[in-house]
């Protein structure tokens, strides 16, 4: 039975080469960098996604009626985002207290999500995705066709009712009498 154990071992003053311990010998395990080159394409991949959340915000919030370039800087954001959902901006400061900041940042996004998908008019089930799943849901958000609404501005009716007429004379029936 061989057992495969990897161990530091200094080969120099300057820098630690893998040792590799295989059926009681030790021999080099190998570069280190043949490991960093996986990382790659999980690198790229990342740096896509955060692009593709950066714009998908940035589009949300131009639809919101706010700076899209808000989108990018960190803090910022989160302010602008809670008063695209009608939050007090305030709420940012519990992302900061110690012990507290965990529950607080995950019961702010849960109410981002629904109150984010209520203003766009999407359903609670679009605001679960948005919770789980955001760089699938920002950008559907994002460049779809929904339209904001900010339920705190007022409402005006489109158009106007008219006031009840009492001026107007009663029309006559046949033969000269009048119908009331």
């Amino acid at each position: 039975m061989h057992t495969f154990i990897t161990a530091f071992a200094p080969s120099s003053l300057s820098s630690l080469a893998a040792i590799c311990s295989y059926g009681g010998k030790n021999v080099p395990c190998g570069d280190a960098s043949s490991l960093m080159l996986l990382n790659i394409p999980i690198i790229i991949f990342s740096i896509a996604l955060a692009i593709l959340m950066l714009v998908s915000m940035w589009k949300v919030f131009e639809k919101a009626g706010k700076p899209g370039w808000a989108a990018i800087v960190p803090v910022y954001s989160s302010i602008v985002l809670l008063q695209i959902v009608g939050l007090s901006p305030w709420l940012v400061l519990l992302a900061f207290i110690p012990f507290f900041s965990g529950i607080a940042v995950l019961i702010l996004h849960v109410l981002y999500a629904q109150r984010l998908s209520a203003r766009f008019g999407k359903s609670n089930g679009f605001a679960f995705g948005l919770f789980f799943l955001p760089f699938v849901f920002y950008p559907i958000l994002g460049f779809g066709d929904s339209v904001y609404t900010n339920y705190s501005e007022p409402q005006t009716p489109a158009s106007p009712i008219p006031p009840p007429s009492s001026a107007i004379p009663p029309s006559e029936g046949a033969g000269g009498t009048k119908v009331v």
